[in-house]
């Protein structure tokens, strides 16, 4: 990481997660000049609390699914570029969270896409996870997921930003933004004002406030989360488990990550309770695995109003481009050379169309993920 003398630069990021490290490296990796600043520093928020499972499902919205389905092939293009150093485990994914007629349309809705799917038995999935107590009768197999540890992936992607000349300003606090006649000028912070020809804001949950300092209004459904972290075991798992009521992956470090289904608010729920009944949940699952949690993090999750990334330049601010959105770590990719090429080449990709902040103007949506 490295500091400088900050007081202008020609585009600053405002947030440290994997969605701002992206679009940092990708923009340094074309010659711009390029300062990150963050209240704390890499994967502080919501990137360092996130299950990190890297896949396309969402076959409801085909648009969308297309979107991560082209960011996963980002991904094996980042981890040439980066040699190695993004912390990826192609392992796949078996899901059964949904049952019944919902399952039948998943693997159905996957089908029409042309994404690739199996449907696997019972015994199958015992031979696929021989150490996984009591499997479900049936299974999607999904070969083309990944698991990814975020906070290597988003360091790295940092570290590379630097190498091609990125600056970074960490442990300070963003104030307000600056304007003049309606065009950025640039960022106030606990260090002081700093000027830039543009800002992108990639703060995750704490885009709201930032954007509120001009009046804008980023609508957000924030979910919250409980995530374990154990020390490391023996190899146990070899995809992404993802159950009906949680979801498990090993790194591989050998540490075991647990999550659960995320929820909108924590009102009669207590966290502490909820990672016992993950724990219980796991270890019976892996009765011969000795877990023992290292780590509970309870996370928030940026989920703009209708579930979708909000991604784009702000109409009436010459400067300003906003990126916040749920799966940014499935994104990242395909968000940060997409964002850098509109930032540097002045054009909008028809992709990103649907997931700009206009879309909210005068109307009532909720979220749908």
């Amino acid at each position: 990481m490295s500091n400088g003398n900050h007081q202008e630069t020609k585009t600053l990021i405002v947030g440290a997660g994997i969605v701002g490290a992206s679009i940092a490296y990708h923009l340094a990796r074309r010659g711009e000049d390029v300062l990150i600043v963050d209240r704390v520093g890499p994967a502080a928020g919501a990137t360092g609390k996130s299950f990190a499972w890297i896949n396309a499902h969402h076959f409801k919205q085909p648009d969308y699914h297309r979107l991560r389905y082209q960011s996963l092939a980002e991904y094996h293009r980042l981890e040439r570029e980066l040699e190695g150093s993004l912390g990826l485990n192609w392992c796949g994914a078996l899901s059964f969270d949904a049952v019944g007629d919902a399952f039948d349309q998943r693997f159905e809705g996957f089908r029409r896409l042309g994404y690739p799917v199996e449907v696997i038995s019972h015994n199958r999935f015992r031979k696929l996870e021989p150490n996984y107590g009591h499997p479900p009768g049936r299974a999607l197999h999904l070969s083309l997921e990944a698991a990814v540890d975020p906070v290597c992936a988003c360091t790295a992607l940092i570290d590379a930003a630097v190498q091609h000349g990125a600056q970074t300003l960490f442990g300070s606090d963003v104030i307000a933004l600056k304007t003049d006649q309606r065009c950025l000028t640039g960022l106030e912070t606990s260090e002081g004002t700093i000027q830039a020809k543009r800002i992108v804001i990639a703060a995750g949950t704490g885009a709201e406030a930032i954007l509120q300092s001009l009046d804008i209004n980023l609508p957000m459904a924030n979910q919250s989360g409980v995530l374990l972290k154990s020390r490391p075991i023996d190899p146990r798992i070899n995809h992404v488990i993802w159950g009906d009521r949680i979801h498990m992956k090993q790194q591989t470090d050998g540490c075991m990550i647990i999550g659960e289904v995320f929820s909108e608010s924590w009102s009669e729920r207590d966290p502490s309770h909820i990672a016992e009944q993950m724990l219980g949940e796991a270890k019976r699952h892996l009765p011969d695995a000795d877990i023992i949690i290292e780590r509970t993090t309870v996370g928030i999750r940026p989920m703009p109003k209708d579930g979708m990334p909000i991604v784009g330049a702000v109409d009436g601010v010459d400067g300003l481009y906003l990126a916040v959105m749920h799966s940014g770590i499935t994104l990242a990719p395909i968000v940060g050379r997409m964002a850098a090429d509109e930032i540097l080449d002045q054009i909008t990709f028809e992709t990103l169309e649907p997931y700009r902040l206009r879309r909210f103007k005068d109307t009532d949506t909720t979220a749908t993920s």
